[in-house]
């Protein structure tokens, strides 16, 4: 949650209280540098939509995650947060104990 809050305060530091704003939208590379510099996150996963490029990001070591949705005009938009991310290997279904 505090880094939803704080998500939000930069983003009303950069933009006032735009719509982009109230929405946690804004320039993707605002986006990644503060992920990195304040939770030590990285991007992890990368998959398309039809128009849109969604993003994981994750820090190992304290287990907080972000899911980015990157737009082709350079914005982006956090749409989940949280925290005890937990990376598995793939199992593949019929196969194992």
């Amino acid at each position: 949650m505090e880094k939803l809050f704080l998500a939000v305060a930069m983003l009303v530091a950069t933009f006032g209280s735009s719509a982009a704003a109230q929405s946690l939208c804004g320039p993707y590379t605002t986006f990644a540098t503060q992920l990195n510099a304040k939770y030590g996150e990285a991007l992890r996963d990368r998959g398309t939509t039809e128009s849109t490029v969604m993003e994981v990001w994750t820090n190992p070591t304290s287990g907080s995650w972000t899911i980015l949705e990157r737009f082709a005009d350079g914005t982006s938009c956090v749409r989940a947060d949280g925290e005890n991310f937990v990376t598995f290997e793939p199992e593949i279904p019929g196969k194992g104990t």
